[in-house]
């Protein structure tokens, strides 16, 4: 049976852009990483957005992931779309924050913060508005798409740390 070798330091996985920010996740065979790094312009050359790498990070064990894909689910299945999220989990130095609040368009919206060496920085998962017309009136949901593709990521991880102890 053919394993794939990750390095201790994770191979990435998975980037997600929003708001000047992109959150660059990647795994080892034991750990989820989590890089939160800042907009800082155009490359003059090839023209692309480029971000700064010594970012904020931050590694989460099994534990602490299967507790973020399980309130991130819970939104995307309806089961908490309606209620405010508040979890904080610490980790060594640090702390990460799932949020899951009213944006200033009373939109509930999936915010991942960072609070590490009196620093904090904040990833607002995207969204994609979509019209429904329900009783002739129009209806604007918030589908949680950024939600969604993380979600996904970590059930990835979950997934593939089993798949690694066989």
């Amino acid at each position: 049976m053919y394993k794939k070798n990750i390095n201790a330091f994770g191979e990435h996985v998975s980037t997600l852009y929003a708001d000047g920010l992109c959150l660059r996740i990647s795994f080892s065979t034991t750990y989820l990483t989590f890089d939160f790094c800042r907009y800082t312009g155009k490359d003059k050359i090839i023209i692309l957005n480029t971000y700064d790498l010594d970012n904020m990070g931050i590694i989460v064990n099994f534990e602490a992931a299967s507790f973020l894909h399980q309130l991130a689910m819970s939104i995307i299945d309806d089961k908490n779309s309606e209620n405010e999220i508040r979890a904080l989990i610490r980790c060594c130095n640090a702390y990460l924050i799932f949020e899951y609040k009213p944006d200033q368009n009373n939109q509930k919206i999936a915010y991942l913060t960072l609070d590490k060496n009196h620093q904090s920085v904040s990833f607002r998962f995207p969204t994609l508005p979509c019209e429904d017309e329900r009783d002739v009136q129009n209806i604007t949901e918030v589908t949680q798409l950024g939600l969604y593709v993380f979600a996904k990521t970590i059930d990835e991880y979950l997934t593939g740390i089993g798949a690694d102890s066989i």
